[in-house]
């Protein structure tokens, strides 16, 4: 079915591929969303295309007897303006080339024509219309009734899978706070993922985390601040038609909730009485059983139930271990907390989801799968896990009171989750919300690049 969108300019493709099969059917994918199309077979042939004008250019890895990561530079440095993609076979072969040339998209051969043709056609748009974000960004910032300023709009092109635009806005004193807005994935353009900082810095100082590193000088935002980074995320590319899409707020950017949460909690009820079952929240964080004491209390207290989801950084279940790489959980038991968090999924009848950042030597053991196993024996009904791998991509490892802490893969990751789920306990494996090339995990900010991710129902 042809999906042309009529007065709207659509860009020409290129496809370089040595298969013909693979030409012909992303080809047809294109054509049928409008496009025009020109393949080539090799490197030659692509040359003499270009010089015609191309848009997009998209090239297989592997091009038999040529390396389409050379075209693909070629192109890039001759036509600066032609958005380039190096099509590869699987997510780790993409992972691998995204962090070793960063001026070039990658994007799997995999993926269905759903996913595949809205990811090239959705980051060519962006590109296009970055005079028109530069115009909605000083029209918000002129509404604001407050002196912050945004200084700038950048979309996050680390995963193809995901779109995002990552946002700074800078105080009157010069101290900046970070927000997100994205669509994770392609398919689930119903829900608009906003992910919010709820503090200057963090004082929580987990290990894993970049903004472990600044626990002095930390602020907590203003009601308005935050509300501030919503409008922002509302007006950007990714918003499009939000007044007819679900809008989700996620609390996992830029410090923890525990730290800030009379405010978020105030937040959640404004933006709650203003869009109705249209929004729901997210918070993910470390914990604090005298916090969730109160935030549950003030849930309970409030006539209506909003729709909040918790996702816990638990990591550990041996406790020294815990208060050494969370030193905000420090004096925090784990048994009282499991307790709270039970009484939550039960008032919001909704799982709560436990975090568990995979570190090879660190958390990774069957020791480790069978803790996690009795401590939740009975109640699968309310929690499930997510285990994320952590990579330490420009970081060294350090020295941990149990060993050298080792970066783990996706396929560490999908192991430990299959060995949980093999023992009855509800487990996914996410490389998305991990740490990996530098990108942030769901749970809190983990690097300069800010990411995060649509919680699942």
């Amino acid at each position: 079915m042809k999906t042309k969108k009529q007065g709207k300019k659509l860009p020409r493709i290129l496809i370089v591929d040595d298969r013909l099969s693979e030409r012909l059917s992303i080809g047809m994918w294109f054509e049928d969303a409008g496009c025009k199309v020109s393949t080539a077979e090799n490197s030659r042939e692509a040359e003499t295309i270009l010089d015609n004008h191309v848009d997009i250019a998209l090239i297989d890895f592997d091009l038999g007897s040529e390396r389409g990561i050379d075209l693909a530079k070629k192109i890039k440095k001759r036509y600066s303006k032609v958005l380039v993609y190096l099509m590869t076979a699987s997510p780790k072969s993409t992972f691998c080339f995204r962090s070793s040339f960063r001026e070039i998209q990658c994007i799997e051969k995999t993926l269905r024509p759903e996913q595949f043709v809205p990811v090239i056609m959705n980051f060519w748009e962006i590109e296009h219309q970055q005079g028109e974000l530069e115009q909605k960004t000083r029209s918000i910032n002129d509404l604001l009734p407050f002196k912050n300023l945004i200084t700038g709009l950048h979309r996050n092109t680390k995963n193809p899978m995901r779109e995002s635009i990552t946002g700074r806005l800078e105080d009157p004193e010069g101290r900046d706070t970070r927000f997100v807005v994205y669509d994770e994935y392609v398919g689930h353009g119903d829900t608009i993922d906003i992910c919010i900082a709820v503090l200057y810095g963090c004082l929580a100082g987990c290990l894993h985390c970049f903004f472990g590193l600044f626990r002095t000088n930390v602020r907590q935002l203003k009601v308005v601040e935050m509300i501030s980074q919503v409008l922002h995320g509302l007006t950007s590319v990714h918003a499009k038609n939000w007044q007819n899409r679900k809008i989700c707020i996620s609390t996992s950017n830029e410090g923890d909730f525990i730290y800030n949460w009379k405010k978020v909690w105030r937040l959640f009820i404004i933006l709650f009485q203003t869009f109705g079952s249209q929004i729901s929240f997210v918070i993910s964080t470390i914990g604090n059983v005298r916090i969730f004491k109160q935030f549950i209390k003030a849930y309970k207290e409030y006539p209506e139930r909003l729709p909040v989801r918790i996702y816990w950084s638990l990591h550990t279940l041996i406790q020294d271990l815990r208060e050494w790489f969370l030193p905000g959980t420090e004096g925090q038991s784990i048994d009282e907390t499991i307790e709270l968090l039970l009484e939550f999924a039960k008032l919001r009848d909704k799982k709560v989801t436990i975090q568990w950042l995979l570190i090879i030597g660190f958390n990774d053991s069957p020791e480790d799968i069978e803790m996690i196993i009795k401590k939740f024996n009975g109640l699968w009904e309310w929690f499930d896990v997510k285990v994320m791998p952590f990579s330490d991509q420009g970081k060294k490892n350090y020295l941990a009171p149990y060993g050298f802490i080792i970066p783990a893969t996706i396929e560490d990751a999908d192991y430990f989750a299959l060995e949980l789920v093999k023992r009855g306990a509800p487990a996914r494996s996410r490389i998305d919300c991990g740490i990996y090339d530098d990108d942030p995990a769901s749970m809190g900010n983990t690097g300069p690049n800010f990411g995060g991710f649509r919680p699942t129902s």
